[in-house]
């Protein structure tokens, strides 16, 4: 493909689409294996035969940004990209760039600093959640638990992020096992090492990912929580403020009635007795309110 670097070129690097691939290398694979490649891609993933292996590099949709894919074929003497898109291109030339002097001998290096690369290349992305969760927390703390109406939503897209991030290192860490048990024979004993390396690395990085989901779960709770509280306080005040009403709606029920004779009302000390007995209730009630703390 036009764009490659050299040094890849040298090695048998080929990126191609999967219509050129079956022009012209269709015979390398059998039939079974072949139709693979014209299902989506949605895992990364390598498959070993007797003589050759293929599978799929897979980028999921993280932080806003679109998944991207390829499949991929190997053997001893080269390595071919399959893509409709120029993803793998444009990795490929940023890995030529930062390893310019890097002396290339088989195809499955190239393989090896493309997975490197993919792992390396979304740490960044990961530390950037916990960061923000960090913020996160802290302006939970100082709001006092007042409701944000997209704190909630805010919880759940990172849940997902961290999830497809928990994924996507774990695909990257079995693929470099793989890679390690079947591959020993072309793969240096240095390469091996690296190999090794990666794996457990994808594996601590999945591992980050489920701790941060786990706080992301906690600080949801935590949130929650704290808006139930105030809601349910604001539901205590109400309910206190209608207890205190609900015997001078009675009295006012009562004497509001339209009959002609309510003998009470004749004398003329009713009302400031009524108005007594209105102070004596709400004191009352004041001091039952107090005493069983329901505003405390």
């Amino acid at each position: 493909m036009e764009g490659l670097p050299k040094q890849l070129s040298d090695v048998s690097v080929e990126i191609i689409t999967l219509k050129e691939f079956h022009d012209k290398y269709r015979h390398l694979m059998e039939d079974n294996h072949f139709f693979d490649l014209s299902k989506p891609v949605k895992h990364t993933k390598i498959y070993y035969m007797s003589h050759y292996a293929y599978g799929a590099l897979f980028l999921p949709k993280i932080q806003q940004r679109s998944e991207q894919s390829c499949y991929f074929y190997l053997d001893d003497a080269k390595f071919i990209i399959i893509e409709e898109h120029d993803w793998m291109k444009g990795l490929l030339n940023q890995i030529a760039n930062e390893k310019n002097n890097i002396e290339l001998t088989k195809p499955i290096q190239v393989l090896l600093m493309i997975i490197e690369k993919m792992i390396y290349s979304q740490e960044k992305y990961l530390y950037e959640i916990e960061e923000k969760l960090d913020q996160q927390e802290e302006s939970m703390l100082n709001n006092d638990g007042e409701y944000q109406p997209d704190l909630d939503h805010e919880f759940h897209k990172y849940g997902r992020d961290l999830l497809a991030f928990k994924r996507y290192y774990q695909q990257l860490s079995e693929f470099c096992d793989l890679l390690d048990e079947y591959f020993q024979e072309i793969v240096k004993p240095i390469s091996r090492k690296k190999l090794q390396y990666l794996s457990l690395y994808a594996k601590r990085l999945k591992d980050d990912a489920l701790d941060l989901r786990e706080y992301v779960m906690q600080l949801r709770e935590i949130y929650n929580a704290d808006v139930s509280n105030k809601q349910n306080r604001t539901m205590q005040i109400l309910t206190v403020v209608t207890t205190v009403f609900a015997p001078l709606t009675l009295l006012t029920g009562w004497y509001g009635m339209n009959f002609k004779h309510i003998p009470e009302l004749e004398p003329p000390i009713s009302y400031p007795i009524l108005i007594m007995v209105v102070i004596g209730i709400v004191i009352f009630e004041v001091y039952m309110i107090k005493k069983k703390k329901w505003l405390n």
